[in-house]
């Protein structure tokens, strides 16, 4: 008769009453199964569980939800701006909201824009620097970040190249 070892075990946990007596190499087998049962119906475990999912959700929403950076292009010295194609934009996404002959003035509008700032003495010819548009838009008008460095760069482009109606 050959020597075995061998442990006594108790089912219990997984719904048998009987003991019985296993050769050792079966005991991880049943460990193995008592383990893997109790994980799945573990009330605990179910809530860590729970918890850990929730908290890798809300991780990766939040981290999902950003913007992306506009890198915009750099703006040329030697760069010819136009007025309708690039100074009446920047008026229609920053200014015209206040800025419609209504309820503020100058009147920025894409046909009335041009003959305001230069019958209300807001563009110096040549002169970026003096010229009351730029001096407003500069300090912060009418709030920080209405309009980007860039397209401060071109407005003050276009009046150094003589504010045309192009």
């Amino acid at each position: 008769m050959q020597n075995k070892r061998t442990f006594q075990t108790s089912k219990s946990s997984i719904g048998f009453s009987k003991k019985k007596l296993l050769p050792f190499n079966q005991v991880s087998r049943v460990l193995c199964l008592d383990t893997c049962i109790f994980i799945l119906v573990s009330p605990q475990l179910i809530r860590r569980f729970t918890k850990a999912l929730s908290f890798l959700a809300f991780t990766l929403i939040v981290h999902g939800c950003y913007y992306d950076v506009i890198i915009e292009k750099e703006i040329e010295e030697t760069q010819a701006i136009s007025f309708s194609e690039d100074i009446i934009p920047i008026f229609k996404s920053s200014c015209i909201s206040c800025h419609d002959g209504v309820v503020s003035y100058p009147s920025l509008l894409q046909n009335e824009a041009y003959q305001a700032l230069w019958t209300g003495n807001y563009i110096e010819e040549g002169d970026a620097s003096s010229s009351k548009l730029v001096l407003k838009l500069k300090d912060s008008h009418p709030f920080e970040g209405a309009i980007t460095d860039n397209e401060l760069k071109k407005i003050q482009l276009w009046i150094q190249q003589g504010a045309e109606d192009n």
